[in-house]
């Protein structure tokens, strides 16, 4: 299994804080992410350390500086994220969307589910074939080749490679709005498909990096729960350096 290179990471948001409004953004990046108030996700133990629990009704962190996160249909870029939930229906752990852009998460029986939208006519769509509704950990890896075609997207969960499931291939238009935020566990137009259960460690590489099949295996933690520390940089904090087998 490869570690993807670090400066190929834009977001990395380990979730591991206990309490507050912050959720920071260990990349060099530093776009930390700012939970809603009045229905703020709670902090409770996670896959590793802590996470936020989402299940409040449209509870969502939005990141600082969402301008980074704003690949176009032709750009490669990938995304990695642990969910644990239950329940069936559409239900988002990233977005950045208001008339069109990108929409990742769960679809039906909490298959992983990836969605560029650009109109009706310019829509790419597809998932993976493993439900997710066993109220566990789940590890899930999405790679976009910039191709604009299903054909170019890959999904990694739990360490094993999904078939992919077409639902929509017609993107050839702009998913980029100007006025959308950047999101975990949220959709600026509907409320009714917040993530509602548990989020840790959600990682997003920089635009026109495609993460390999074992560049997320490397995220994916093994039964054996290895876990390793490589050198990545100085600081006291070592959730900063760590990675999962």
């Amino acid at each position: 299994m490869a570690l993807p290179d670090r400066s190929t990471i834009w977001g990395e948001w380990f979730m591991n804080e206990s309490s507050g409004t912050n959720v920071p953004n260990t990349s060099s990046i530093g776009a930390s992410g700012d939970l809603t108030t009045g229905n703020s996700p709670t902090w409770v133990n996670g896959k590793i350390d802590n996470c936020l629990n989402f299940a409040p009704a449209s509870s969502h962190a939005l990141a600082a500086n969402a301008t980074i996160f704003n690949p176009d249909y032709d750009d490669a870029f990938s995304v990695n994220y642990w969910p644990n939930g239950v329940a069936t229906g559409v239900k988002r752990i990233f977005s950045k969307f208001g008339t069109k852009g990108i929409l990742i998460g769960g679809i039906g029986t909490r298959r992983a589910h990836f969605q560029l939208y650009g109109s009706a006519g310019s829509n790419l769509q597809v998932t993976g074939t493993t439900a997710m509704t066993d109220s566990v950990w789940h590890n899930v890896g999405w790679s976009y080749d910039g191709s604009t075609n299903a054909s170019g997207t890959t999904c990694v969960q739990d360490g094993s490679e999904e078939t992919i499931i077409v639902i929509t291939d017609t993107l050839s238009s702009t998913i980029l709005d100007a006025v959308a935020k950047f999101e975990i566990s949220g959709y600026n137009n509907g409320a009714a498909q917040f993530w509602d259960g548990l989020v840790d460690i959600a990682r997003f590489s920089t635009i026109g990096t495609e993460w390999t099949v074992l560049n997320h295996q490397a995220f994916w933690n093994s039964g054996a729960g290895v876990e390793e520390y490589p050198s990545v940089g100085g600081g006291s904090d070592d959730h900063i350096k760590r990675y999962y087998y």
